[in-house]
């Protein structure tokens, strides 16, 4: 399964997040994954959502500078080395791995999304 990331540029300051969520959260936006890290006077917030059109549109009406990406959704068994195998596999297709975060886990199962420039190539690599 393939999904986009939005990779939102904010700036490191109080309140920066809230403004955004919020902005999401009135359009009817749902965030289901987010992560993010701040380097200096600027903060990445990168999320997935079940609306990617309707996120687009928030982001775009707010003038956020932002990258929609590509993402693989990856389910693998929630054992040491699981990762391992589906970054090998990638690898050997020559298929650069540009981030990777946690989506959701259980007792048995883990699901990753991957971002990759060709979520095609990297689908059928993992298959």
């Amino acid at each position: 399964m393939t999904a986009k990331e939005f990779r939102v540029a904010l700036p490191n300051r109080p309140g920066e997040l809230a403004k955004l969520a919020k902005m999401l959260g009135k359009k009817g936006v749902n965030i289901t994954t987010i992560v993010g890290l701040a380097a200096g006077n600027t903060s990445t917030l990168a999320f997935l959502t079940e609306d990617e059109s309707r996120a687009l549109s928030v982001l775009k009406e707010g003038k956020y500078k932002f990258k929609a990406v590509p993402v693989v959704m990856v389910r693998m068994s929630d054992k040491p080395g699981a990762l391992a195998r589906v970054a090998k596999k990638l690898g050997n297709k020559k298929i650069n791995i540009e981030g990777v975060y946690l989506v959701t886990r259980s007792k048995k199962m883990a699901q990753v999304a991957i971002c990759v420039k060709d979520p095609k190539k990297a689908g059928a690599a993992l298959r």
